[in-house]
């Protein structure tokens, strides 16, 4: 019962939302679609009934924040398979840093990696590193290991 208020409520919302993004405020319109897109897959359904609005604006916004969801999910997906890969990769021994049987695991938001595991191909860490804003992972030899 609760589960049918839960989804009930949240159909409630995006209903809203996708209204929101016709609106003729801006900000009105960016939070609507930030919070359609958080909502991700759940909405999909309501933001593809909207493909047949007459207001093209608003089917054309719809069909924008459904695309942006898809691909959104298509990178995860694409993110957890080369997270198995790499997990599953035979180590390839000892390389240029000295580096062998190390494991990937990933890190704790607010956690950094240590620098001498992180090896010594990748550039130091900015902070503006695309790979180090999209998900950090460390490397973890077998003295690491608890």
């Amino acid at each position: 019962m609760l589960f049918l208020l839960l989804f009930a409520q949240e159909a409630a919302e995006v209903t809203r939302l996708i209204h929101s993004l016709g609106s003729e405020k801006p900000e009105e319109r960016q939070r609507a679609e930030s919070r359609l897109l958080e909502l991700g897959d759940p909405a999909l359904p309501q933001l593809n009934a909207v493909a047949k609005d007459p207001d093209l604006e608003l089917r054309s916004r719809a069909t924008s924040v459904a695309a942006e969801i898809g691909r959104l999910r298509a990178d995860r997906e694409h993110d957890r398979a080369e997270k198995r890969r790499l997990i599953s990769r035979p180590s390839p021994g000892p390389g240029p840093t000295g580096a062998h049987d190390r494991t990937l695991r990933t890190l704790q938001p607010g956690e950094s990696a240590d620098p001498e595991d992180v090896g010594s191909d990748l550039p130091p860490d900015s902070g503006n590193s695309p790979l180090v804003q999209h998900q950090s992972y460390s490397l973890q030899g077998p003295e690491d290991r608890g």
